[in-house]
């Protein structure tokens, strides 16, 4: 859950990213069922995930802010969770380091910030 909407994703040790949000056959569903499959077609073809996530990172749309996942507390979007979500599941600590990503053990105090009037 992001910001009380339902949102589910998944990635395993094959790079393979499934994404879930909004009702089955609903716009929403249909675009994160997408952008999950372009994602783990792009870093099966070779582009680096980092690459991919410093795009998503900080995105902001709604829905957003906390979230029910223990380990990414909050989130600016679906994007900024998925970001979050794959540099967890994917990159080195250095990698997240280098994103300016806390490390799992890191508290996450400032991983959502309000949008600035």
């Amino acid at each position: 859950m992001i910001g009380g909407t339902p949102v589910w994703v998944e990635t395993d040790g094959e790079r393979e990213v499934r994404i879930s949000w909004g009702d089955a056959g609903s716009p929403a569903a249909g675009l994160a069922a997408a952008l999950g499959e372009a994602i783990t077609l792009a870093v099966r073809s070779g582009v680096p995930a980092e690459h991919l996530i410093e795009k998503f990172l900080n995105l902001r749309f709604l829905p957003d802010g906390e979230t029910t996942d223990p380990e990414i507390p909050a989130a600016t979007s679906v994007a900024d969770y998925l970001a979050r979500r794959l540099a967890h599941d994917w990159l080195t600590p250095e990698q997240r380091r280098k994103l300016n990503l806390h490390t799992p053990d890191d508290p996450w105090p400032d991983a959502y910030r309000p949008a600035a009037p």
